[in-house]
């Protein structure tokens, strides 16, 4: 099992930009580092992935370039 700084979990839908053009329902995103290490379905990510903190996105609309920024924002208050 891989250690990751982030879940974002309880995404409804999410529409990746990967080459695959994934469309994916009940979705999580793992991060580490600051970076997206996988986005698969909820059962798949915890199977694979510990996590240090979870963020719950049920019900939000977000779209990948304000989740990006969020996480940016996030690495650099951690870093102090």
């Amino acid at each position: 099992m891989q250690s990751v700084d982030l879940i974002v979990a309880n995404i409804d839908w999410l529409i990746t930009v990967d080459p695959g053009r994934r469309i994916i329902r009940d979705a999580v995103i793992a991060v580490n580092g600051g970076r997206f290490v996988a986005r698969d379905k909820s059962a798949a990510i915890a199977k694979a992935y510990s996590v240090g903190r979870t963020v719950d996105a049920s019900g939000a609309r977000r779209r990948c370039v304000r989740l990006s920024a969020m996480l940016a924002a996030a690495e650099l208050l951690k870093r102090g």
